[in-house]
């Protein structure tokens, strides 16, 4: 592919176009001394060179780059895609879900280890080799670590996995009930012609390996609910969550996670809530700021203080200092109104791209809106907004957008004006969230080009956290 052009948002995503369009011409694959090694100069040979292996006959291309800090409110909710809350219930390492038999209730593990050996896959270092619920000696010696692989190859996971986790278990319902329905008409060969066996036959296999996929994901599905849907701190999550997408008052917002430190919560989502708040609200007030700040160090210990000292460098925790009322008249009179209007915040670009929608289990509007927002229960990225605006050829002409992610670029190597769909790679700089990439598919899925999307990693909102603090 020769890429006709090239878009990106953030400054990351305008450092990469330029090592990309310097990269892509080249035939030699020396690198200069000053990158050698770097993940960007790794990740942009890795894009120039989607030409020169050839893989597709030489075509123009698009190329979407995007920065992940344009966009850090999204990591810090949670996922509500099927393969998402996997990611953040379970985890997922690559393409592979890591179980730990120990962790899951002892029904969810039976089942989970009945499919596995139906289905011919090892559990840890050794092959699963019993039928029955799983006894502590067992546990003990060779059935800790279960590694199923999570990909397109599994016809059960390519259609749960976009998909609300609501909507997907309804689909999983459906799907066994499909499957149960083959086996209940199963024919009876003295009633039956033979033909009509040999065609029940023929079908078998495709249905046997629906049923234990059905079963694995029955499994996974029961385990996750356990550990969500059905626990009450889950659901305080996301309405807290819900609450700071909203404009709601800044004491109920502090007050929620005051409780939460008391109660001594992991860290990790502490963190990210305080994130989410001080990034939907241009920053938190002094007096919570300080109030959040003491009783972290008294829950979690004083040497959290680097933590959260991270936190604010990276401006993900900040303060807004108190303004007098009458400086800040003052200030509003002679001010520029020009640069004042310029000034994009987090909460005018919420209301101008409609990132915040209405969300029901119950809705039935399988429209691509609605398909991106479910994927985080009624939240659409602002990345995938991106992704929505690069396909629909309105690139760069909200100026909120332009002025929110500080650099907008679109760089074409030609005058043509393409008749047709071009390829396109979006390429993630810092990272996507798998139920990112879900919302994504929702914009891309009715484009008949090549949709190819890339990143330098996947991430979620605990992981993403520790990168960057080390918590």
């Amino acid at each position: 592919w020769e890429l006709a052009i090239v878009r990106g948002a953030g400054p990351l995503a305008e450092d990469l176009a330029g090592i990309v369009r310097e990269k892509e011409g080249e035939r030699s694959e020396e690198v200069r001394g000053d990158l050698l090694g770097s993940p960007e100069e790794m990740f942009a040979r890795t894009l120039a060179n989607f030409e020169k292996e050839k893989m597709v006959p030489k075509q123009p291309a698009e190329l979407l780059i995007i920065d992940r800090s344009v966009d850090l409110v999204t990591p810090m909710l949670t996922q509500f895609s099927y393969e998402g809350l996997i990611e953040e219930q379970m985890g997922i390492s690559n393409v592979f879900l890591e179980v730990s038999v120990e962790k899951l209730q002892n029904e969810t593990a039976t089942m989970i280890l009945n499919t596995l050996i139906d289905s011919g896959y090892s559990s840890g270092t050794n092959a699963v080799t019993s039928l029955t619920a799983p006894s502590a000696a067992d546990l003990a010696s060779h059935q800790k670590i279960m590694r199923i692989p999570l990909t397109s190859h599994d016809p059960i996971f390519q259609q749960l996995r976009n998909l609300n986790f609501v909507f997907a278990t309804r689909k999983l319902g459906s799907i066994a009930a499909d499957v149960q329905s083959f086996y209940d008409a199963r024919p009876s060969v003295k009633q039956t012609s033979i033909d009509e066996v040999k065609d029940y036959v023929k079908h078998l296999s495709v249905f046997r390996s629906e049923r234990e996929l059905v079963s694995l994901h029955t499994a996974l599905a029961a385990e996750i609910s356990q550990k969500t849907f059905q626990a009450f701190d889950f659901k305080r999550l996301f309405d807290l969550e819900r609450k700071f997408l909203s404009d709601d008052s800044a004491q109920s917002k502090y007050l929620a996670i005051s409780e939460r430190i008391a109660k001594q919560e992991p860290l990790k989502r502490i963190l990210r809530l305080l994130a989410l708040w001080s990034l939907t609200s241009e920053g938190v007030d002094r007096t919570s700021w300080e109030n959040i700040q003491s009783e972290v160090i008294s829950a979690y210990g004083i040497g959290h203080l680097s933590t959260l000292q991270k936190l604010e460098t990276l401006g993900l925790f900040v303060k807004r200092e108190n303004e007098n009322q009458i400086a800040s008249m003052i200030s509003s009179i002679v001010s520029n109104e020009k640069e004042r209007k310029a000034k994009t915040t987090w909460r005018d670009l919420k209301s101008e791209l409609k990132l915040v929608q209405q969300f029901s289990p119950d809705q039935k509007d399988s429209s691509p809106e609605s398909q991106a927002s479910s994927a985080y229960s009624g939240y659409i990225p602002l990345t995938a907004r991106l992704v929505q605006r690069a396909v629909s050829s309105s690139w760069s002409t909200d100026k909120s957008l332009v002025n929110y992610c500080k650099t907008v670029f679109e760089i074409r190597t030609d005058d043509h004006k393409y008749q047709t769909e071009l390829p396109l790679i979006i390429a993630f700089v810092g990272g996507v969230t798998r139920g990112e990439i879900s919302a994504v598919r929702a914009f891309v899925e009715k484009r008949k080009a090549p949709v190819i999307i890339a990143a330098t990693s996947i991430i979620k909102g605990d992981s993403f956290m520790e990168y960057l603090c080390g918590a």
